[in-house]
Parts: C-alpha cells; structure tokens; sequence
C-alpha cells in the first residue's frame, strides 16, 4: 500500500514510535554533546578495572574509593564499557543514554496500555513523557544514567509481572543494582495488585529480596551524607511534591531558586529567565489547571486516576522528605504516573481541549528546554570541561609520571559567577579537582592545585595552567 495515501493521523500511528523517539532526539539534541562533568569523572575513574577480579569487584557493597552508594550496573559497568567501546568520547556515553530512554517510552506505552487495556492511552502517556523536559537533567549529565536504568528495570520488571511472567523478580534484582530507589518497587507491585485484583502471594517473594538487600546494605552501611539527612514532616512532604509536581508540567528546576515559601517570585527571575519565563509559567499553570478540571469531570475513572497516582507518589518516597536534595532527574521513574494521568485526561476530552492540552504540554516543554540549553549547570560546566581539557592536551599532552599541575587565575578574566567563584574555582567543580586531570592523563599519581581551593603547591616544579 502506498504509505501517501494514508491519513496522517494513522501514518503517525502506525509509525508513532519512530515519530517520538525521532522528536525526542531533536528535542535534547544538545545533550548529545556535553563532555564529561564533576561526578563524571569521579565515576569514571571508580570504574576502571584490570582484570575479571577488578570487574567483579564492582558488584561488592563495599567500594574502595569510599563510594557509599550500590549502583553497580548503571555506574561501574556503563562506565567500564563505555571506555571500552568509546575511550572518553562522550557521545557514545550519551548514544547508551538516549537508547535506554527510548526504550522507557517503548515501556510506558506497553504498561498504560496494559493497565488501562487500551492503546490509545498507551500512545497518549508514551508521547507525554518522551517530549518532557524534565528529562533534559536526567539526558544531559552522563552520570545519571543510573535514573534512566533504574527506570528501565524498573518499568520492565512491573510490565513482565502483569504478564505473569516467572523471570519478573529477576529484573527486580537488576534494578536494585541501578539505584538503591529501586526499593519502592515491591510497595507499587502491591498497589498494582490491589487495583488489578491479581494473586497476592506473588508480592511476597519481591518483599523478601528487599529483605535480602536490606540486611546486606546495612552490613556494609547506609549513605551519611548531610543533604541526605531525612527531615520527616508534612511540610517538607508538600513542598517537595509541589515542586515535583511542577517540574512534571514543564517548569524548569532551577524556579526552585527564585520562588520564596510564600510563593512569591523574586524580581531576579525576569532577569535571568526573561519573556521566556513568563511563557513557561503562563502554560505549566494553564496546563495545570486543565487537568484539575478535567479530573473533577472525569470521577467515573477514579480508579485508575488512584492508579496513576500512586505510580508518581511512591517512586518519589524516598526523595520526599530530603528538603536539600531536590532534582528533576529523579522523575524518571514517576514521570509514568503523571503521563498515564494525562492521557486520560486527553483521551476523553474535546478536540478543542485537547489541542490545547497539547500546545500547552509542548510550548512549555520546547521553551524550558531551549532555557535549559543556556542556562542550566551541566550546559555551563560540561562546556567549560571540555574547554580546559582541550587546552591540557593542547599545553602538555604528556605529563610525567607524579606530574604536579596549577591552575592559577587569569587576572583579567573576573568572576565567572558570583554564586560559584572565580574560574579555578569553576574548574575544580567542573574537573572533580583531581580526578579529571587523573583521568585524562591515566595517572591515580597526578596531584592537582586550584589557586582559589588549595592555594599554590608548595614545590617550584609544577607545571602552570591559567583558567580563564
């Protein structure tokens, strides 16, 4: 049959795949090119191994380099391939990234279709969540690749246990090796079952490798970090929902920097976002607003608008009572819950309202991303990663074994940023101090000094970079 004679609307359904992870590519084409950043090369050099003990070492709870968190697939291991198959030519880290995400999308729409059992709806939520910006964060720094694994196991473990298949718990075990949040998939399977009338007994197994996994966590430790201090209370529950909650309808992360407890936007936001702020605020809160009224009208779904509300809630549990540690990458996992929500708002709707759905969802999308691309931290520091590497190889391609290396200021360059310091202060963030020159030069033995952080080496034989 001759693919031009088919109405577009079924051209594009038929092959609505490709039309989404075709937009999608387009959409974060920016983030194919970001160079290796901060905990990039952390993470990097934590996932070199010599040989099969080296590699296996990886899956062992107890990290040498004083790594308090069991990620093992979606760290060591990528990271390990990765310099295998790429050396350190980000894009093909990038290239893994972007083809996980698509197979999310692939897996969003096989799991609304199959909880919803309709298509339509499964088209509708996979196209949600492959046009978000909110996975602009999660796509652009290599280094949360561990949010879109888990999310892939995660969503592939639930989809393979409502096809009741045996090797379901297995994924569940991998998805626990991507990120430790992978913990609240037991509890989702339970709601899955209470809303799906399933067999309860299945559950138990899921519950007892939690079990399993828990025991051995805590033989080895839990994370002590300050900003992952849990703070339970009502108001950093809401808060944190709130702001999840507008990143999910396309606000951009860094509004939590100019938006008070009071709501109040500070002048400083027309500033730094401009017209387009304005545009991004108008259509998130339009967009919200049309999906409140349409809940309200829509009543006689209430058990799968519970559904999906559950599947945003729970994945962000273990997020919701850290008050300093809020990201947009950790809607990976949730972001399924608020698109299953959205397409059945748009399902049943008017064509009218669903247009407008639709131009709101995409104006906003596209505009915080464009605001992205210029403005968020991992745009400013990959480039400016990249820059100072560039200019390593270019000043000394080879350094001697032990080598000692100075970052000094340029006197004429200024602040680069008031919030962040001067530019040896950029550079040690954006290099990791140490492990990015140690990195590019394969050399653990490599000693770094930053003129703003460390001060001079107290040595004469140095060699002199000036950071710009």
């Amino acid at each position: 049959m001759d693919t031009f004679k088919i109405p577009l609307c079924k051209l594009i359904k038929r092959y609505w795949f490709l039309v989404i992870f075709l937009s999608s590519a387009i959409l974060f084409s920016a983030t194919f090119s970001y160079f290796f950043v901060q905990d990039d090369f952390y993470h990097l050099k934590m996932s070199r191994a010599e040989n099969l003990q080296g590699f296996l070492s990886f899956f062992s709870f107890k990290n040498k380099y004083g790594y308090q968190f069991y990620r093992p697939l979606t760290t060591q291991v990528f990271l390990f391939l990765g310099q295998i198959i790429f050396g350190l030519n980000p894009l093909g880290f990038h290239l893994i990234s972007f083809l996980f995400f698509c197979a999310n999308i692939f897996l969003v729409f096989k799991l609304v279709a199959t909880i919803t059992k309709k298509e339509n709806n499964g088209f509708l939520a996979a196209f949600f969540y492959g046009l978000s910006s909110a996975h602009f964060t999660a796509l652009s720094y290599i280094s949360t690749f561990e949010e879109i694994g888990v999310a892939f196991f995660y969503f592939l473990t639930i989809f393979l246990y409502l096809k009741r298949a045996k090797i379901a718990p297995l994924f569940f075990i991998l998805a626990l090796m991507c990120r430790e949040t992978a913990i609240t998939l037991p509890l989702m399977i339970l709601v899955m079952e209470f809303f799906q009338k399933r067999n309860w007994g299945q559950v138990l197994l899921y519950f007892l490798i939690l079990g399993i996994y828990l025991v051995s966590k805590w033989q080895f430790g839990f994370v002590r970090q300050s900003e992952y201090s849990l703070k339970i209370s009502p108001k950093n529950l809401f808060n944190s929902l709130f702001w999840y909650i507008l990143w999910s309808v396309g606000t951009p992360e860094s509004l939590l920097d100019f938006l008070g407890p009071d709501l109040k936007l500070n002048p400083r936001f027309l500033q730094v976002f401009g017209w387009r702020g304005k545009l991004i605020i108008l259509g998130s809160l339009s967009l919200l607003v049309m999906l409140a009224i349409n809940f309200l009208m829509k009543l006689k779904q209430i058990k799968l608008i519970f559904l999906f509300s559950f599947w945003f809630l729970i994945p962000l549990l273990p997020f919701l009572f850290l008050p300093q540690h809020k990201f947009a990458y950790y809607l990976e996992v949730p972001l399924l819950g608020f698109a299953g929500l959205i397409s059945l708002v748009v399902k049943n709707s008017s064509k009218l309202w669903q247009f407008l759905l639709m131009f709101f969802f995409l104006t906003t999308s596209f505009l915080t991303i464009k605001f992205y691309e210029q403005n968020y931290w991992v745009a400013g520091r990959a480039k400016l990663s990249k820059r100072i590497v560039n200019q390593l190889m270019e000043e000394y391609p080879k350094l001697p074994k032990g080598a000692i290396l100075y970052f000094k200021n340029n006197p004429k360059a200024g602040c680069v940023s008031q919030d962040w310091g001067g530019p040896t202060t950029q550079a040690f963030y954006a290099l990791s101090g140490e492990n990015g020159p140690q990195i590019i030069y394969n050399d653990d033995t490599l000693k770094v000094y930053y003129g703003d952080i460390t001060g001079p080496p107290k040595t004469k034989d140095f060699f002199e970079v000036v950071a710009d």
